[in-house]
């Protein structure tokens, strides 16, 4: 038998994960290049003319134009976080190589944190990537044919163990549809393991911040 090229792929380690993002400063950078690839627009007018300075040690950029100040993480899901960068990025990481996805007492112990700090880590990467669309098929085995179905017999395989084996238990009436498309976004971009974490960063970059009362409320219309 073939060996399952997807499954086998080298994806991103950890040893090379902590090389490229095992300090603030280093993940401050990539989330600015994620942010910003094409250098600093002004989140108010758009204008790239900026001044930059540091307060508390962080870099804040101002705006030649309209004086807006801002730094990398206005605006976007990591605005208020206390957490340290890169606790952050291990875990977009954990999550973004893991088949079956990471349960949030595991998230806790692998990055030092309280089970409350671990939670909203967890629930806020799965609402960074969880953007979704539903297809309702009808049933039968025409449904199985769509394009957008072709694997969907592999991808029923990972959320059992997933639902099963990680996660063991959740409300799942209150939050289905959020571990749903986060294992949709994973499954999704199964080919290129090692571009996850980016995909990621940059979908946290255009993500409004959430407060914890968000990620604990019920998806609405589930």
């Amino acid at each position: 038998m073939a060996m399952n090229k997807v499954q086998f792929q080298p994806g991103l380690s950890m040893i090379e994960c902590m090389d490229r993002y095992g300090s603030d400063d280093k993940c401050e950078a990539a989330l600015i290049e994620s942010r910003w690839p094409a250098g600093f627009a002004c989140p108010a007018c758009g204008s790239g003319a900026n001044s930059s300075f540091r307060r508390e040690g962080r870099v804040y950029w101002q705006c030649s134009a309209c004086r807006h100040q801002c730094s990398v993480f206005s605006g976007m899901i990591f605005e208020a976080t206390k957490l340290p960068l890169t606790r952050w990025f291990l875990a977009m990481h954990l999550l973004a190589q893991s088949k079956n996805s990471v349960a949030a007492l595991k998230l806790k112990r692998h990055l030092g944190v309280c089970c409350k700090t671990a939670w909203r880590c967890f629930g806020a990467d799965q609402i960074v990537g969880t953007a979704h669309q539903r297809v309702v098929t009808g049933g039968g085995k025409a449904g199985t044919e769509l394009p957008q179905f072709r694997a969907v017999n592999t991808f029923l395989g990972n959320l059992k163990r997933a639902l099963g084996g990680t996660y063991h238990a959740f409300d799942f009436a209150k939050y289905a549809h959020r571990y749903l498309a986060e294992a949709q976004y994973r499954f999704n971009r199964r080919f290129n393991l090692r571009s996850i974490l980016l995909r990621l960063l940059r979908a946290a970059t255009v993500t409004t911040p959430t407060p914890a009362s968000s990620i604990r409320v019920a998806e609405v219309g589930c």
